[in-house]
């Protein structure tokens, strides 16, 4: 059942026994996972029936230190959330990738490999992939030192036009649209009651459930929770004061350029195919050795891609351009790449001095490329030009870079991934995060957190690993036990 702003009123907040904030590709999931198993559930949503088109401007806030995208853009309200302009990248991380590297203080989970294995096949068909996407393929390659990785793409998946049906026929669903949560209210150690505003009411309202789950984003997922501080003053999970700190986003920057034609290097395999990117990633020796973040070389042909339009920003279609070139041209190819960071205390978000139309503060990051990024963008192109060239592929050279220099960072415009990872983490102790193993908030006894916030580590693409992680999620709830 879904309803706008005056029905959600007009039908009163009778209890529930789940409430989920956020019906984005993770609140939409766990709504149905959670009915399935018989439970009643309130999905509130801040925008409307499509993506983008009502509350955005709630989602606005200002940014601080290095430059980093407006929030505005980051990150759309409404039903599916950001599977509007989601650019649909699929990839699992290698075990190696999830257990983490001893030079990278911070990385890598703390639950085995294999903890999402049940959930795996069933988060590959919400976004409609074909079974076996999961497992990365890495494979050797004729450049020395470096893999090759794949990379796969939904179609993709558009979550408020795929589960339209199932929401709207559900008895055991109720959307309510134009609703924003403004506060947690706990008492002890449980939340209470979730306070809300309506696009249609003047005043807060209440409403009571046995079990709430923030699913609204790695900005809004913290801002929520410093938005609610609990009887001590701070926000709930915060003991080890990692509450929205820990932000992490994908950088990717131009780092190559004049490698060869489209023709050659198709004949390599680095462009993939249909439905898949092919990239170059140093292997663990070479990262171990020079003591590098993990990354991705990407190899893009200048007269590709054909981007399909973005619905609601259409504008990010310049940005591709300057990035990729415009289809039709034969400008040769270039290489960007792709950074995979670590956690610091220093990234994070925080409550601004700007308030929202509700009177809430607007959210404020807190951005800088760290050392361990520039780095590695300085470092890892130049040790892939000195391999290509080994590999007989002698004309190349570094981006924006003078001749003689091995100048890289500073040079080339930066892009970022808008993933938001590690603002409410996974942790094992309290000290270390804000969510346990099961995603529940350290010191509250019935709230969870669902979503890229909860990743501690920034490998692979955020979204596969956060559906996966919301169906475990689901199954722990409803209490159903996993198999073996």
């Amino acid at each position: 059942m879904i309803l706008d702003p005056g029905e959600s009123t007009a039908a009163g907040h009778p209890d529930c026994d789940i409430c989920i904030v956020g019906a984005g590709p993770i609140g939409i999931t766990l709504a149905l996972e959670l009915a399935a198993h018989g439970l009643r559930v309130a999905l509130m949503e801040s925008g409307g029936e499509t993506p983008g088109t009502s509350g955005q401007d709630l989602t606005d806030g200002t940014t601080t230190g290095d430059p980093y995208p407006p929030l505005v853009a980051a990150r759309l309200r409404g039903l599916g959330g950001s599977s509007g302009h989601w650019g649909s990248w699929c990839r699992w991380p290698t075990q190696v990738e999830w257990t983490g590297r001893p030079w990278l203080s911070g990385s890598g989970w703390p639950v085995p490999y294999d903890a999402l294995a049940p959930h795996r096949e069933v988060a590959e068909n919400w976004v409609d992939l074909e079974p076996g996407t999961w497992e990365p393929i890495d494979r050797p390659s004729e450049v020395e030192g470096f893999l090759q990785s794949r990379t796969r793409f939904s179609p993709p998946t558009r979550f408020h036009r795929k589960f339209d049906r199932e929401l709207r026929e559900s008895d055991r669903i109720q959307i309510r649209l134009g609703t924003t949560v403004t506060r947690l209210i706990t008492k002890g150690d449980a939340v209470r009651e979730v306070e809300f505003r309506t696009a249609t009411g003047d005043r807060p309202e209440r409403l009571r459930a046995d079990t709430v789950v923030i699913a609204c984003g790695g900005l809004e997922s913290a801002r929520l929770l410093l938005l609610s501080p609990m009887d001590h003053g701070r926000p709930p999970g915060d003991a080890g004061g990692w509450v929205g700190r820990g932000l992490m986003d994908h950088v990717k920057v131009p780092v190559l350029d004049s490698i060869g034609s489209p023709a050659e290097f198709r004949t390599t395999g680095l462009f993939g195919e249909p439905g898949s990117k092919i990239h170059l990633a140093p292997r663990e020796e070479l990262l171990r050795e020079h003591r590098l973040l993990p990354c991705r070389f990407e190899f893009v042909p200048r007269a590709e891609p054909d981007f399909a339009q973005d619905e609601v920003f259409p504008a990010l279609g310049i940005l591709r351009e300057a990035l990729y070139g415009t289809a039709g041209t034969t400008r040769g190819s270039r290489v960007l790449m792709r950074v995979d960071p670590v956690a610091r205390r220093e990234c994070r978000i925080e409550l601004g001095t700007t308030r929202d139309r509700l009177g809430q503060p607007q959210t404020r990051v807190v951005w800088s490329i760290g050392d361990q990024e520039r780095r590695a963008i300085e470092r890892a192109p130049i040790l892939l030009a000195a391999a290509l060239r080994a590999a007989g592929i002698d004309h190349c050279r570094v981006s924006g870079a003078p001749a003689g220099s091995d100048a890289v960072f500073g040079r080339s415009p930066v892009i970022y991934g808008h993933h938001h990872y590690g603002t409410t983490r996974m942790a094992n102790a309290p000290e270390h995060g804000v969510v346990d193993t099961d995603a529940r908030v350290f010191g509250v006894a019935n709230l969870y957190i669902a979503g890229p916030g909860v990743l501690p580590d920034s490998a692979g693409f955020p979204t596969m690993i956060a559906l996966a992680l919301a169906r475990r999620l689901a199954w722990k709830i409803a209490g159903v036990s996993a198999p073996g």
